[in-house]
């Protein structure tokens, strides 16, 4: 367990360094290490299966956040009633469903790196 951790440190913060990250405290980087740690799990998972959906997945600038912060942060996304909705101001504040579903407390949403925000 102590090589893959070390080997997820490396790779963090060789990852770090192509995507010019830095973190303002030591508690804030523990909190994106293991974000990433876990990004790179489910990466490793879905290129190990032939059987999941065709596309490709891998690190980008964005592998040191979890999902929904990434939804909200990024996208404009709010959560309400188990669901995603669109936060856009212009329109009602009814709840729409993104593709993906709900499953407890954890949402599958397929999301690509593009300014078109979460409708």
């Amino acid at each position: 367990m102590a090589a893959t951790e070390d080997a997820d440190r490396k790779r963090f913060e060789d990852w770090m360094k192509e995507y010019n990250k830095e973190y303002k405290t030591p508690d804030e980087e523990a909190i994106r290490f293991s974000a990433f740690k876990e990004n790179l799990r489910d990466i490793e998972a879905h290129l190990a299966n032939p059987n999941l959906a065709p596309h490709w997945k891998g690190l980008t600038q964005f592998s040191d956040i979890t999902l929904r912060p990434f939804l909200t942060e990024y996208l404009g996304c709010t959560f309400g009633g188990g669901y995603l909705v669109a936060s856009d101001e212009d329109e009602d504040e009814e709840e729409d469903e993104v593709q993906g579903q709900v499953l407890e407390d954890e949402l599958e949403v397929s999301v690509k790196h593009q300014s078109g925000g979460c409708k």
